[in-house]
């Protein structure tokens, strides 16, 4: 399974706050991304608020639950401006 995640707001993110506050929000996105995979998956940045997961060896059924739980992470994490 293949799935896509394009962080919402990250523009609005780096203009109100700075570039440095954008570039914290993609790193935060991606450490609850690696740490809601398996060492056989695979995560990459592929554009500037894009972000891939590779769930080797694994239905569609199994992947939801933990995609859902990758994005109420990401959804629910707090980001300090400062």
């Amino acid at each position: 399974v293949v799935a896509l995640f394009d962080i919402d707001r990250l523009g609005h993110i780096n203009a109100a706050y700075g570039q440095r506050a954008g570039d914290e929000a993609m790193r935060i996105a991606g450490r609850m991304v690696v740490g809601g995979i398996r060492v056989e998956d695979c995560a990459a940045r592929l554009g500037s608020d894009d972000l891939a997961i590779l769930l080797t060896e694994t239905t569609l059924e199994q992947a939801l639950p933990i995609l859902q739980s990758i994005r109420s992470a990401i959804a629910n994490t707090p980001l300090d401006a400062d």
